[in-house]
């Protein structure tokens, strides 16, 4: 019998984030429930923003670009 994969789950991703200064991978959301098709979701919707090739951010953070300065940028 196949497992299904987890539903999404908000805090449990969030709390990843807030242990890491608010940013998680996208094999974390995958963890949380977070399909990739459903976290371009939040990121069209501004909930979330793509900060690197598999970073994302909470969108509360502020200015990501300037956060992100000392170590290269956004790279995008």
């Amino acid at each position: 019998m196949e497992s299904r994969p987890p539903k999404p789950d908000w805090d449990l991703l969030f709390e990843t984030a807030s242990a890491q200064e608010g940013y998680f991978t996208t094999r974390q959301a995958a963890e949380a429930g977070y399909s990739t098709q459903l976290l371009l979701k939040h990121i069209r919707a501004g909930r979330v923003v793509r900060t690197r090739r598999g970073i994302v951010a909470r969108a509360e953070l502020g200015d990501v670009e300037e956060a992100l300065r000392p170590f290269g940028g956004l790279g995008t």
